[in-house]
């Protein structure tokens, strides 16, 4: 009888003890669910994230090339404004020299060529003040394409700046979705061992409480 009611008492307390593990248990695997589930949308919220900063990075490097292409094209005229201007003070300075080698001849020629050099030096007069006009336009249209480009320049500069700071936004949520992720798979891994430790506790309790009910039908038929 002793020796029974030792083993009841054995018998009980490893079944308490199991019960209150089983308890225990399950509040951590609650919690992890919990935690599990907050994770899952906190995931959930990170793609959406990411998938936003992805769009506007293809957004903005859109915007880059097409600032790119403006610059390129900006440039060209830039130097095709330049090339024609150039090609304008030849000419003037052409045009000044025959002038001053004309008003040369006039000086040593006789009168029977002075009003032939005359109306040449005119008529150069009026060539060389047709290409200054043309020239000043040139160079208007030069400071135009000069400050078309350093406006070009700064948008550019600035669209660098927010395709590079878009970039390393979409960078952040990648590597925080994937540090969401890892931290979910292992919070998984984790939950399915507590679920095991609780299934095989719960073995164990049923094992017990069979031997606690065997001890009690023993203990009860020997005292009958």
């Amino acid at each position: 009888k002793d020796n029974l009611e030792r083993q009841f008492r054995q018998i009980q307390t490893e079944r308490d003890e199991l019960q209150e593990e089983i308890s225990n248990i399950g509040r951590d695997c609650n919690t992890l669910i919990d935690e599990k589930r907050r994770l899952e949308l906190r995931i959930n919220e990170l793609e959406g994230e990411f998938e936003e900063e992805q769009i506007n990075s293809e957004i903005n490097n859109e915007k880059l090339k097409r600032f790119v292409t403006s610059y390129e094209q900006a440039m060209l005229e830039c130097n095709a404004e330049k090339e024609k201007n150039t090609q304008l003070e030849m000419t003037r300075s052409n045009l000044e020299r025959q002038i001053r080698d004309l008003r040369e001849k006039l000086e040593t020629n006789d009168g029977s060529t002075i009003e032939q050099a005359k109306a040449k030096v005119a008529g150069y007069e009026v060539k060389m003040y047709a290409y200054e006009e043309q020239l000043d336009n040139e160079v208007r249209e030069r400071q135009k394409a000069y400050r078309n480009v350093r406006l070009l320049e700064k948008r550019l500069r600035e669209a660098s700046t927010i395709a590079e700071e878009t970039q390393k936004t979409g960078n952040y949520y990648k590597e925080e979705f994937e540090r969401a992720d890892a931290r979910l798979r292992k919070m998984k891994r984790t939950v399915d061992e507590l679920q095991e430790d609780l299934s095989q506790t719960k073995q164990r309790l049923r094992k017990a409480q069979r031997e606690k009910d065997e001890i009690e039908e023993t203990s009860y038929s020997r005292s009958r």
